[in-house]
């Protein structure tokens, strides 16, 4: 995607990082910031999303789908935010934007979603929370919230329900 979009006259910056490691979160953004020189946007999309009822479904599903629906957001959020609010002073929009991926699921679980939906209304308890702390710094934080999307539809697939 960064390639079509400098092919098109725009900039952008493709980072491969393991975002659910602090250190590689935080080195992924500071890497946008010494290359591109700023941050004015934020969208933390990393997802996975396995449904199973809570009885025989492996806790290694639960723990994955923590660390990745939360943790990561977490820990990039950490990352940016300094320099989300420094752009927000100074940048020629005096504005900055986090934008963070929920899910449906984040306002009403269903059966067979109940680890998944707990990350969602989590995504959903922070973004809230971090609005209400940052909204007079001129830094909005907002949550998109997807209904179910067709797994078949989508360009690459995880394991069994690795998809959002």
């Amino acid at each position: 995607m960064a390639g079509k979009i400098r092919a098109e006259g725009g900039a952008a910056l493709g980072v491969d990082a393991d975002i659910t490691d602090p250190e590689e979160a935080t080195a992924a953004v500071e890497r946008v910031v010494i290359e591109l020189g700023r941050v004015d946007i934020l969208v933390n999309n990393a997802g996975v999303g396995m449904a199973g009822p809570v009885l025989n479904t492996p806790a290694q599903e639960w723990e994955r789908m923590l660390t990745v629906n939360l943790q990561a957001m977490v820990h990039v959020t950490h990352a940016a935010l300094p320099h989300l609010l420094s752009a927000a002073e100074d940048s020629p929009r005096r504005v900055a934007d986090l934008v963070n991926i929920s899910s449906t699921a984040g306002r009403v679980a269903r059966p067979g979603t109940a680890v998944y939906s707990m990350t969602k209304f989590g995504v959903n308890g922070f973004t809230e929370a971090l609005r209400q702390e940052v909204m007079r710094k001129r830094l909005r934080v907002s949550v998109v919230e997807p209904g179910t999307v067709d797994p078949s539809s989508s360009r690459t697939r995880g394991t069994r329900s690795e998809r959002r």
